[in-house]
């Protein structure tokens, strides 16, 4: 869904640089690609030439990128909400190599912000996350396929086996191969015998 025209209250809103409009909608300029809150002071735009958007996110999706001036994002969604979308992209990015400036990048978002909204509301830092996300996906792969740990190590993201293996014995209590014999008992894989 695009965004759609501003109505003649949306339109009075955005001139007169209402902030109490601020959580009600945004708009994106279609020549700059920028999309601002209602209560933005910089140089008003042509009627015909915004969208409105119910949330800053559709307009994120529609290639949009927060006004520098405004911060639109910083009040779009509550903290908790917001970290909680920045979990399902890093969960849906696993396998890539992660950065927190990639992460903040996509995220809308400076590295030093997002790390500490991230820690502030789950106690842990971004890094942290996805070391404990791939921990969790590596051992649902020791238990139910053959694969290598070498493999599975590369299958989540971490090319270097001997710090997939050293990280998951910090993080599980066990090596992956100690964790797949836990799990499955002497399950083999198919060049019968366990290779890492």
């Amino acid at each position: 869904m695009v965004g759609t025209i501003a109505s003649d209250e949306q339109w009075q809103a955005i001139i007169t640089n209402d902030l109490s409009y601020d959580t009600q909608f945004w708009y994106g300029v279609h020549s700059t690609k920028i999309v601002c809150r209602p209560s933005c002071r910089s140089r008003n735009p042509g009627r015909n030439g915004i969208s409105i958007y119910d949330s800053i996110q559709l307009a994120f999706t529609q290639g949009y990128r927060p006004c520098k001036r405004c911060k639109p994002e910083a009040i779009s969604i509550p903290q908790q909400q917001w970290i909680e979308s920045v979990q399902l992209w890093i969960d849906e990015h696993l396998h890539e190599q992660l950065t927190l400036t990639m992460i903040a990048k996509h995220n809308h978002s400076s590295p030093y912000h997002l790390q500490r909204v991230f820690k502030q509301q789950l106690g842990i830092s971004p890094n942290r996350y996805i070391q404990q996300q791939r921990m969790k996906e590596a051992a649902q792969l020791l238990v139910t396929t053959k694969l290598s740990v070498a493999t599975i190590g590369e299958c989540i993201g971490m090319n270097n086996a001997t710090y997939f293996n050293t990280l998951f014995t910090k993080i599980m209590g066990l090596s992956p191969l100690q964790y797949r014999k836990s799990k499955c008992g002497n399950i083999q894989n198919d060049e019968g015998d366990y290779d890492d």
